[in-house]
């Protein structure tokens, strides 16, 4: 699905009732700073889907597992993906930024997942998922991955459709991925995110056997952009570099619509026009609401959520 752009500057660059409730070094997060990307050795072992148990101390709610629908799977998939709660969580941004530090140990990456009016528990609910389609995000090239993308969101010639839109400042190459952010990563940037109006107080909790939170939507094979692009592979590969460049964090998935805490964000517009021409190809239908790649650059200056939507 092609986002169409005009060109115009060819210079460079979610009521219901709440239940209680590769490489690089594992970092110490004690302190609540990190020095590397958040990181476990192994995917953790789900939780039981009956009683109350707690996690590396922490006390969960009921929930269940999530095995995906063989209706929705294009090879079959027998073993769960995903623990979800049965019931809404009472102060669930506290609950998930307790398990965000219990992850190193744990390996299971929490979610806070909204519970949207008029869908019925969907994805969740029915299995809505296909982990058989995604790849390695480890093996992924994320720059020919996002130049693929910027390629097919940006038509040849540019032309005029859902209002005027621009590429300024930018034009119809791919400038490349934006450079590292600077400065260190913290934890409170992350709890900041999880508490705000955003994600309620009330939606539900998953847990995602992982190694590096990047790869959750990968690892229960999210259908969310499948009208842009398949494989969560490719989507997960691009969150691992973010999290490496920005110390950007998944922390709540949706139908089709995800909040990554960035604890790293742009400080200038020159920062945010590098990393908003990058996200026009990673999700051209949020970026599509702006004037310009320029005008949503300004959006995201100093701003530690990014908020991203598929059609």
């Amino acid at each position: 699905m092609a986002l169409a752009l005009l060109l115009a500057n060819c210079g460079t660059p979610s009521g219901t009732s709440e239940a209680p409730g590769g490489a690089d070094p594992i970092p110490t997060i004690a302190a609540g700073q990190l020095a590397a990307p958040l990181e476990a050795a192994h995917p953790g072992a789900l939780p039981t889907t009956t009683a109350i148990t707690t996690l590396d101390g922490v006390s969960l709610p009921p929930g269940h597992l999530v095995i995906p629908d063989p209706s929705y799977t294009t090879v079959p998939f027998t073993k769960p993906v995903m623990w979800v709660s049965t019931l809404a969580v009472n102060k669930v941004a506290q609950l998930w930024s307790q398990l965000v530090r219990a992850f190193p140990t744990t390996g299971l990456w929490p979610l806070i997942l909204p519970i949207e009016s008029g869908l019925e528990g969907r994805p969740w609910g029915d299995g809505e998922l296909d982990p058989g389609t995604s790849s390695n995000p480890a093996i992924v090239d994320v720059t020919a991955t996002v130049r693929m993308w910027w390629s097919e969101a940006i038509p040849d010639p540019p032309t005029i459709a859902n209002g005027v839109q621009s590429l300024h400042p930018f034009g119809t190459a791919f400038p490349g991925l934006a450079p590292a952010t600077t400065g260190r990563d913290k934890l409170s940037i992350l709890d900041q995110v999880a508490a705000q109006d955003a994600m309620k107080q009330g939606d539900l909790l998953g847990l995602v056997p992982v190694t590096r939170p990047a790869d959750v939507l990968a690892a229960i094979g999210w259908q969310g952009p499948l009208n842009y692009y398949p494989d969560m592979g490719q989507l997960s590969a691009v969150l691992r570099s973010w999290e490496v460049r920005f110390g950007a964090e998944p922390v709540a998935v949706g139908f089709n619509d995800l909040w990554l805490a960035v604890m790293r964000p742009p400080t200038s517009l020159a920062e945010a026009d590098r990393i908003a021409a990058e996200q026009l190809g990673v999700y051209p239908e949020e970026i599509g609401d702006y004037d310009s790649i320029g005008q949503y650059a300004d959006s995201i200056v100093d701003q530690p959520k990014w908020y991203i939507y598929w059609d």
